[in-house]
């Protein structure tokens, strides 16, 4: 093995197949920079249940069902895999089936390994939102999700023929069945939508993965929706690096356009207190309280810590296009 490589291991014994892979690729990035390495390849070891962490699937089903180990094998090859490609340093993926494989692996790489510690047996956390906290907070640029040159191709193609001269306004929905109180608020935001200025702005609904293709909610009638980014890293980053401004709920693909410095967005409802992960309590953990920012992302990434009502949309949309001032 070369020995300016860093090997990141995102171990799915203790990490979840969702975005928060995209928060430990970005704080191994960092570490990459600091040790002088010539690139992450990054590495996927199993998790203990089925392949994953214990209890991810009883905490999918809660409330719900029809999530199972097919659901997670998904996410791994479509959203963990192709997030790798959105840093630019990431030049390769080894994903492990078997910890066994993996450990001998590990065992292999003898210089730089992330994170600092890490062993299969003794598997490291690091894809919390505090690593990226304190990083910004420390002073260290932690925007480096770059889009890829074919995929902004694709894109800018999909944005002249849809949207003209007119200015992209992304709008990324949750539509998830479990812990649905974080969910965004379609009737608020299809309000907000339609009071956007038609002659300069075209708003561009990116549904929730899962929900993709069912049927479309009633008050997504009418609006532009954007299927094919809702399943393609690439051209999800593309969309968010293209568009005049981006607009989410706290949700995790939010981190594609958050740590991407040619991206512009506006986070709302960053706590839904019916939900654990998601409390004040919890983001006090992380090191945000109300109100607190990323200052290293101002002016052009804001969080709002209110919920995603039309006229909380409406104030802070303008007062972002005020600050954008083109």
């Amino acid at each position: 093995m070369a020995d300016n490589i860093l090997y990141a291991f995102y171990d799915l014994s203790v990490a979840p197949t969702t975005f928060d892979f995209v928060k430990f690729l970005a704080i191994a990035e960092l570490h990459r920079q600091q040790n002088n390495c010539i690139c992450i390849h990054a590495v996927i070891v199993s998790g203990l249940q089925d392949g994953f962490r214990k209890g991810d699937l009883l905490a999918f089903n809660r409330g719900h069902s029809g999530y199972s180990k097919d659901i997670m094998d998904w996410r791994l090859r479509n959203i963990i895999i192709p997030c790798c490609w959105q840093f630019p340093t990431c030049k390769e993926v080894s994903v492990f089936k078997n910890r066994e494989e993996a450990n001998e692996f590990y065992e292999s790489v003898v210089t730089y390994v992330y994170p600092p510690g890490y062993s299969v047996k003794k598997p490291i956390i690091r894809h919390y939102l505090k690593y990226i906290v304190n990083a910004v907070r420390s002073g260290k640029d932690v925007e480096y999700i770059t889009a890829n040159e074919q995929a902004l191709v694709y894109v800018k193609d999909w944005i002249d023929y849809n949207v003209g001269d007119r200015k992209p306004i992304v709008i990324t929905l949750r539509e998830l069945p479990y812990n649905s109180a974080r969910n965004s608020n379609l009737v608020a935001w299809a309000s907000f939508a339609k009071s956007l200025d038609k002659d300069v702005y075209v708003p561009i609904f990116l549904r929730d993965t899962e929900r993709t293709l069912t049927e479309v909610p009633n008050e997504l009638e009418d609006m532009l929706v954007f299927n094919e980014a809702s399943f393609n890293i690439d051209l999800r980053t593309a969309l968010y690096e293209l568009s005049y401004l981006n607009m989410s709920i706290n949700n995790g693909p939010m981190y594609l356009f958050l740590l991407n410095k040619k991206a512009r967005g506006l986070v709302f409802k960053m706590v839904t207190n019916e939900v654990a992960s998601v409390t004040y309590y919890v983001m006090s953990m992380h090191g945000l309280k109300k109100g607190d920012q990323f200052d290293s992302f101002l002016p052009n990434k804001r969080l709002v810590w209110e919920v995603d009502s039309t006229n909380v949309l409406v104030r802070e949309f303008n007062k972002s296009c005020k600050e954008i001032g083109d």
